[in-house]
């Protein structure tokens, strides 16, 4: 489905540019050039993360709160303009929950929502397809293993959500890493025309998405 592609394409591109878009990080002090580099591998062996993302573009918001999968299984919403769309993805199905606002983003006939809404649709090969692969896991952690990274430079602590963190700060946008235990990317930031907020939580805790009840399924083609 285009609507909910381009939302999680804004969140994915915005934090691939803060992270992965400034060159190399050859130049970064010692100390630094090593905790990228943990973080990094830490990230490659991760089978699963939390991520809650906010990207304000043009006074636009969109938004994901998804747990993520390895394996390509997902769950959680996409937002935009204040609509959630609630999400499942399952051994490549997957479905959105029907909504009012879903069914006026698919151009359903006036008065479906009294028969469908609150049931799951399961979204056609082409666009199930599409959907998982801009929110996959792999997607949404390539800019944190990419060959190149920008010239991080630490710039004191913090703590996210709890956890202390390293911050480490490039072009005006900051991301921190865990002080404590396994060196994971907790938070990104970005300022400017695309302020964009993404945390990663549930580092190897999410637990796998169960499908819908078969019963509240519903084939996309029937909405037409």
């Amino acid at each position: 489905m285009p609507y909910l592609r381009l939302v999680a394409c804004g969140v994915v591109v915005a934090a691939t540019v803060t992270v992965a878009g400034c060159g190399s990080s050859s130049g970064a002090e010692p100390r630094t050039a090593s905790l990228v580099s943990s973080m990094q591998a830490s990230v490659r062996h991760a089978d699963s993360v939390h991520v809650v993302g906010n990207l304000t573009e043009n006074g636009a918001l969109a938004g994901l709160n998804l747990g993520l999968n390895r394996n390509g299984d997902m769950s959680g919403t996409v937002t935009e303009g204040g609509a959630p769309f609630q999400v499942i993805g399952l051994a490549g199905k997957v479905y959105v929950k029907a909504t009012p606002a879903f069914l006026r983003e698919i151009g359903a006939p006036a008065g479906v929502c009294a028969a469908v809404c609150g049931k799951w649709v399961e979204l056609p090969a082409k666009q199930a397809s599409q959907l998982t692969g801009d929110l996959s896991m792999t997607s949404m952690v390539a800019q944190f293993t990419a060959r190149k990274l920008p010239k991080l430079a630490e710039n004191g602590t913090s703590s996210v959500r709890g956890r202390p963190a390293y911050v480490l700060r490039t072009r005006g946008s900051v991301l921190d890493v865990s002080s404590a235990g396994t060196p994971y990317p907790l938070k990104v930031v970005t300022s400017g025309q695309t302020r964009e907020t993404v945390v990663y939580t549930q580092w190897n805790a999410v637990p796998l998405p169960s499908a819908p009840p078969a019963g509240q399924v519903l084939n996309f083609s029937s909405l037409g």
